[in-house]
């Protein structure tokens, strides 16, 4: 990006009219008016900004005071295509900083100017800006002027950064850890941690997920010693969540599909043996995203997933063979992650 900075000295020149003053009086020096503006090539220039503050105050920006006024201003695009305004100000021996934010580059150029004016004369600028006239009304059947829309107020008045300018979905990648808590693939309470990649249209994603629990254990009741089995879970899902965007927070709702694997032992018996089952499952979920500035998130996700498949896991004892566990009909997840996005 090309940047562009102006600098122009404004001053008032004394009118000394030796005739008409009275014997003896003396004329007070004005102040100069000093301006630094830098701002985007794309953005209103040095020159621009001079024309506005004479616009606004009527004349050429001079302070009756004596008073120096020195500006420093520049005009910055954030990566969430939000313009701000920061303005640095010296008036005699008093000092003043403030960043304003607005919806364009001429919206903080329009802001600049008015802070400036109203800082060389309030009073001007409001007599100027009453004593404007009022666009006559068109006659029947004539063609309608189009009125030049103003900079919204919230430029001025507001430190909140101001709602990006709707535009075509951008398409990015966006990668994080996750962790999860599991109820109803084991036959307890699991806990689990993975990865996961996603593929971003706006506030949407396409992603894909892993995921690797924390074992469970499952007792045959009436079994001394106790037996039972030890499990543990690896999946891999696909999800679609349209979302939108709601300041800083994106909300939405997914759809998934994720094939599940569980591992189990046998303990408690004279032989053990490890078997493993897999079965796809269908469901989705809420999800709410925090957004961190233009490069992290923090996704929260609270799924429902209903298995196509309940395979039984049983242990073969002296007796007979006895059920360990089967899967829940629905499955309950909720998972948190850390996004960085591309």
């Amino acid at each position: 990006m090309v940047w562009r900075g102006g600098r122009r000295r404004l001053w008032g020149i004394p009118l000394i009219v030796a005739l008409a003053a009275p014997a003896g009086a003396v004329a007070t020096e004005a102040g100069t008016v000093d301006i630094t503006w830098t701002a985007p090539a794309d953005c209103p220039t040095a020159s621009d900004l001079d024309a506005s503050i004479r616009a606004l105050l009527g004349r050429a920006p001079r302070l009756s005071d004596g008073r120096n006024l020195d500006v420093k201003a520049r005009a910055e695009q954030k990566r969430d295509r939000a313009w701000t305004a920061t303005i640095e100000t010296r008036l005699g021996t008093t000092a003043g900083s403030r960043t304003l934010a607005a919806e364009s580059c001429r919206a903080a150029a329009d802001a600049t100017a008015l802070i400036v004016a109203l800082m060389i004369d309030p009073r001007a600028v409001a007599q100027h800006v009453a004593a404007a006239p009022t666009p006559p009304v068109p006659a029947a059947g004539a063609a309608r002027a189009t009125s030049v829309p103003t900079p919204p107020r919230d430029a001025f008045t507001s430190g909140a950064p101001a709602r990006p300018p709707r535009s075509a979905l951008v398409t990015g990648l966006s990668l994080g850890p996750t962790i999860a808590v599991d109820a109803g693939t084991l036959p307890r309470l699991a806990y689990g941690a993975g990865a996961r990649v996603g593929l971003r249209f706006g506030a949407s994603v396409l992603e894909l997920g892993v995921l690797a629990s924390s074992q469970a254990r499952a007792t045959i009741s009436a079994t001394a010693p106790p037996a039972g089995g030890s499990f543990r879970f690896r999946s891999a899902s696909l999800s679609a969540c349209p979302a939108t965007r709601r300041r800083r927070f994106e909300l939405g709702a997914c759809i998934a599909v994720e094939l599940t694997q569980v591992n189990g032992a046998g303990f408690g018996v004279s032989m053990s043996f490890e078997n493993d089952a897999r079965w796809l499952a269908l469901g989705g979920g809420a999800l709410a995203r925090l957004r961190l500035g233009s490069r992290f998130a923090i996704p929260l996700r609270i799924d429902l997933m209903a298995p196509l498949a309940r395979p039984i896991f049983y242990l073969r004892l002296p007796d007979a063979d006895r059920e360990v566990y089967r899967p829940a009909r629905v499955v309950m997840r909720g998972s948190l992650a850390l996004d960085v996005v591309f």
